[in-house]
């Protein structure tokens, strides 16, 4: 419902009315026509001005009422649109009796709830407020090619993230990036990639150009079997002050990633199963320290993952399931004394729709990492995983996530770092084309073979304003600090920036 969809694309509020318009679905709420969703072509738009007065505003609904049954009324954030549906020229069915009449209107005046397609799938304005993609180009009969480009400024007032001797500066970036994606029947198959380019007003020499390439098939099997192979490559710099700087190199640390993925997944009768494999190889390049070269090949690293997971539907709206997670890292440059390390984590769990409008995904389990060097203690501790998505209001949304990871490290004495972290977010629409946010976010990394751990909190805003369909600005401020204790880095900053987003 975007463009030219009813409502501008900001859909909140609907009660629809005809004899052949269900209106509640088995949950309470108001159920959406397909064809309301995307547009009536013989819709009659007679309310549309939000300068009307309430008096004036119900007066018109209620002799809308009075002319037939054909009615839909819906609010949409601020202005009040009523929709005629049907031929104008058609005959007029007999009319209600006029206390029956007025009963639906009160109940959608007085009752605010969110649309709902034909599936029960909850519809908010967050849903509908940034497209993933525009239309894009035709590239043959089977692909279209999506183009986007980002760009913007921002000001941080501590950009080598250090406790002392602080240097402030304005960095600008560009993001170009573009898909070629498939519109098959059946199957798909996309080609993407992207470039991250920075440039710093007075710290050239953090300058940066990261890149990354990949395609992704997904092939959909007889018996509700898809399978999803998947090929990335990318360029990347580790950011200042994370466990990778501690070597403080004159330039940003680059590295080079390729990851090989393959997901299969099968649901049928209420079973969802779902095998995941990830390989992970990265190699960092050469950096300097004063002028000095500094080898970095003792981080190369290959990471192997393999993920199972098994869900059964007990209903609709609750799932149990289980989940096994084994990985392997090895370090490809041996030491005197080894870093290489294995380990497992179990945990299960239960997926908990309580409404159309709040999703809950809670588990449970152990985690064990176990290392080559018998004298490196192993890791054996509560694992845990929590997402959830509340939409209190139609304009409103609330997510919060947390879990539990063990991360390759970048120090020759450390084999690995166990990291915990939480994140929550709140997203609020404003009218049809402001979208306000709010994040907060705390991980804590632990090194293993070392007394102490990092621990650090971010917390920020962001807004995002919708000029057209395919034209958004952005502005965002915040705020970040890490205690690094005795041993590790302490440090804190702030940042503001603005920026623009285009969709082809």
């Amino acid at each position: 419902m975007t463009g030219s969809g009813l409502c501008s694309g900001i859909a909140t509020n609907g009660l629809f009315l005809g004899a052949r318009l269900p209106l509640l679905g088995k949950d309470g709420y108001p159920l959406v026509p397909k064809a309301l969703r995307f547009g009536a072509s013989k819709a009659r738009f007679f309310l549309s001005s939000t300068h009307r007065g309430p008096a004036l505003v119900l007066r018109e609904l209620w002799s809308s009422v009075r002319s037939g049954p054909w009615l839909e009324l819906r609010g949409c954030v601020s202005p009040l649109k009523a929709i005629r549906l049907g031929d104008a020229n058609a005959p007029r069915r007999s009319r209600m009796p006029q206390s029956i009449r007025i009963v639906p209107v009160l109940l959608a005046i007085g009752v605010a709830r969110p649309v709902l397609a034909q599936d029960g799938e909850v519809v908010t304005p967050l849903d509908l407020f940034e497209k993933e993609a525009g239309k894009g180009i035709r590239v043959g009969d089977g692909f279209v090619l999506l183009p986007e480009v980002g760009a913007g400024a921002r000001y941080d007032t501590n950009v080598y993230n250090t406790a002392t001797a602080t240097r402030a500066d304005a960095e600008f970036s560009l993001r170009p990036r573009v898909a070629l994606q498939s519109d098959f029947s059946r199957h798909q198959l996309v080609f993407y990639g992207g470039a991250d380019v920075r440039r710093f007003a007075t710290l050239t020499e953090e300058n940066t150009e990261a890149w990354d390439a990949g395609a992704r098939a997904r092939l959909e099997l007889a018996e509700a079997i898809n399978i999803t192979p998947e090929f990335r490559i990318s360029r990347g710099f580790e950011q200042r002050g994370t466990a990778g700087d501690q070597f403080l190199t004159d330039r940003p640390v680059a590295f080079t990633r390729k990851e090989y993925m393959l997901g299969i997944e099968r649901g049928q009768h209420g079973i969802e199963l779902a095998l995941n494999g990830r390989i992970a190889r990265t190699d960092f390049s050469n950096a300097t320290i004063g002028g000095f070269p500094i080898d970095l090949t003792l981080r190369d690293y290959t990471y192997r993952e393999g993920q199972f997971r098994v869900g059964y539907n007990l209903s609709p709206r609750f799932q149990v399931y289980s989940r096994i997670v084994a990985n392997d890292l090895r370090y490809r440059t041996a030491l005197a004394i080894s870093r290489d390390s294995s380990g497992y984590a179990v945990l299960g769990g239960a997926r908990i729709r309580l409404t159309s409008l709040l999703d809950v995904e809670v588990g449970a389990g152990y985690i064990s990492q176990t290392f080559s060097n018998p004298a490196q203690r192993s890791i054996k501790a509560a694992d845990y995983s929590v997402s959830a998505i509340w939409n209190p209001h139609p304009t409103w949304q609330l997510r919060a996530e947390a879990g539990r990871h063990v991360d390759p490290s970048p120090l020759a004495n450390v084999p690995a770092i166990f990291r915990t972290s939480y994140r929550l977010e709140v997203r609020h629409v404003v009218g049809t084309r402001m979208l306000i946010g709010a994040e907060a976010s705390h991980s804590s990394e632990a090194y293993r073979g070392l007394v102490g751990s990092d621990r650090r909190t971010d917390v920020g805003l962001n807004l995002t304003y919708r000029i057209t369909p395919q034209i958004g600005a952005t502005a965002n401020i915040g705020y970040r600090r890490q205690d690094g204790g005795a041993t590790g880095r302490t440090y804190n900053g702030a940042g503001v920036g603005i920026g623009i987003r285009v969709i082809g």
